[in-house]
């Protein structure tokens, strides 16, 4: 993602390696101090183009295994796709082995008034929190965690199977639990089972923020509404920012130049020295038909979001267009459907001359 915007008072939550950015008045951007009233606009300056390519790759089973935070560290390295995929281009493609370098970190917390935890090891370190729960009693209770953290990483909270609820009957509610760092805060938007926004989720990341310097950080949860939390496990993780512009640069170097963006339809060329992926950073859909130097070329899904495009070594000219699934069918149905309408308002005429 190329640009974030974040309230001025959740600075210290900005992802690694985003620059503040300023829109001046006349519309042009530069890196100053003034930026909007409210909110701050930050560029990535490790961010890829529209089109970049892999040149290995790894098989959706395999990567449906991993962590979250391994996944984002998998496609930053290689170019996830469907089994059947993989086992087609795997003669021409490099098998991607990626590396991880997170590692689970030491937290622990303190509660305050109204709060109850309770887990299966009923231990005051967060780290061997697992199957428990979180009783709030009362509104804007806090718990105070704090946390180890490696100089150069980001640090996540990865909570699995949380569930919330009312203590007592509970016919769909909805809280938002706020995380402060160092003045900076962001919310999490919690929906109990039967609220009707509720999308079945469980697991959750909570993004705590870069630390240029190793140490300990404190972070207060507040929770606004009564009720129970009950999770699978918490634990903190510590993910290393040290490999990412190198993973950037790797993924950015055979990219798509002379990119011309029009209505439905995208192109561009690209030169790789072996057989590669083209990942295009748009939405895979049916709709989207690709043609590489004038041959039509099958699309793939790739990263479980993205449109891919086997090309070979060499200069490669590379076409997208879109069409929307089912539009001819439905202009053929109308059209029926119209004409249908036309020879029954002929025919009731007809008949009521008749009579």
């Amino acid at each position: 993602v190329r640009y974030c915007i974040t309230a001025k008072d959740a600075s210290v939550f900005v992802p690694y390696g985003y620059e503040r950015y300023e829109i001046s008045q006349a519309g042009r951007g530069q890196k100053k101090d003034d930026t909007l009233a409210d909110y701050d606009v930050y560029e990535n300056k490790n961010s890829l183009p529209l089109g970049y390519s892999y040149d290995s790759i790894m098989k959706k089973s395999d990567y449906d295994k991993l962590t979250a935070v391994q996944k984002q560290q998998t496609i930053m390295q290689c170019a996830v796709v469907a089994d059947k995929v993989y086992e087609d281009i795997s003669g021409v493609m490099n098998l991607g082995h990626p590396t991880y370098t997170d590692t689970d970190t030491d937290m622990s917390y303190k509660t305050g008034k109204g709060v109850n935890v309770s887990n299966a090891s009923n231990a005051s370190n967060a780290s061997d929190a697992s199957n428990g729960s979180i009783d709030i009693d009362s509104e804007n209770a806090q718990i105070t965690l704090d946390i180890d953290c490696k100089a150069d990483s980001e640090i996540y909270l990865v909570i699995s199977g949380l569930k919330y609820g009312k203590i007592d009957n509970d016919d769909g509610s909805r809280t938002e639990v706020s995380f402060v760092r160092d003045g900076s805060e962001k919310k999490m938007v919690i929906y109990s089972e039967n609220h009707p926004f509720n999308h079945g989720r469980g697991d959750y990341i909570v993004n705590l923020g870069y630390n240029k310097e190793s140490g300990s950080r404190s972070i207060t949860v507040t929770f606004p509404n009564t009720g129970v939390f009950r999770y699978d496990s918490i634990n903190a993780v510590c993910q290393p920012m040290r490999e990412v512009s190198a993973q950037t640069q790797r993924l950015s170097a055979d990219s798509l130049e002379n990119v011309n963006i029009d209505t439905n339809e995208i192109s561009g060329k690209i030169y790789t020295e072996s057989e590669k992926i083209l990942c295009v950073s748009v939405p895979f859909s049916e709709g989207w038909k690709a043609a590489v130097d004038g041959e039509k070329t099958d699309i793939v899904k790739i990263n479980d979001l993205y449109i891919g495009i086997p090309i070979r070594a060499g200069d490669n000219d590379v076409k997208l267009t879109y069409s929307t699934p089912g539009r001819k069918a439905g202009i053929c149905v109308s059209l029926i459907g119209i004409l249908l309408l036309m020879m029954a308002v002929v025919f009731e005429r007809r008949k009521a001359a008749k009579a």
